[in-house]
């Protein structure tokens, strides 16, 4: 990332594979075929990331069938066996491969084959899952929405020997024009790291007006 001389685009697929393998065959393949740097996924266990009986989200009640938001998860969970199908793909078709892990036991597994960790905005602050990637020789994506900077400052100071991308997130989906606060980026840069955007708007305005704030990194969510 250090010496990027143009953009470089993650295709966030997350969970628009609907849980099943072809779909994420799919989604790398077209993903390669936009233009994208590179492709990511999440790797997660229901159980670990909400409660049993908690509600649907209001953004996924309009494309979910599931009752709650632990149904909703549990039908997209990835398996290991997932990942390694998914890497070999992006190696043979020459994609970058990342996955979002959010549960500390998965990072040893992922460093085998991610060309970088990212990690969400909502975990900027756990700090264990930073500690245990830390341990790897892979650069980390790290968004910010939400975050303060104490917060920033102290996940950087445990990502310190790792080389950091700051992605600045507004934390809403989607994400309308004028809520975008582009000036946080003022507040990025004085950390001297590459700076990029988390964009959850519906079109590309934001990333082009990014791009004068010096963002080279962006994250686009991305359908199979």
């Amino acid at each position: 990332f250090k010496n990027l001389k143009k953009p470089y685009v993650i295709a966030e697929i997350g969970g628009n594979h609907s849980g099943k393998l072809n779909n994420s065959i799919l989604g790398i393949k077209n993903a390669k075929k936009s233009g994208a740097n590179c492709v990511k996924f999440q790797m997660y266990r229901a159980d670990q990331l909400v409660l049993e009986n908690m509600s649907l989200m209001p953004h996924v009640k309009k494309i979910s069938n599931e009752k709650t938001q632990f149904e909703r998860f549990k039908s997209l969970e990835i398996t290991e066996n997932d990942v390694l199908e998914m890497y070999k793909i992006c190696k043979k078709i020459k994609i970058d491969f990342s996955i979002t892990p959010f549960y500390s036991e998965s990072v040893k597994f992922l460093s085998k084959y991610v060309s970088f960790f990212k990690i969400a905005s909502g975990d900027i602050n756990f700090l264990p899952l930073l500690e245990e990637i830390s341990k790897y020789k892979k650069p980390v994506v790290l968004s910010t929405g939400m975050s303060n900077k104490k917060e920033i400052i102290e996940a950087l100071k445990i990502l310190k020997s790792r080389e950091v991308i700051l992605l600045h997130c507004i934390s809403s989906y989607p994400t309308l024009d004028h809520q975008l606060n582009l000036r946080t980026f003022e507040m990025l840069k004085n950390f001297k790291k590459v700076i990029g955007l988390s964009d959850h708007t519906k079109g590309i305005e934001g990333a082009k007006m990014s791009l004068a704030y010096g963002a080279m990194v962006f994250e686009k969510h991305f359908l199979p």
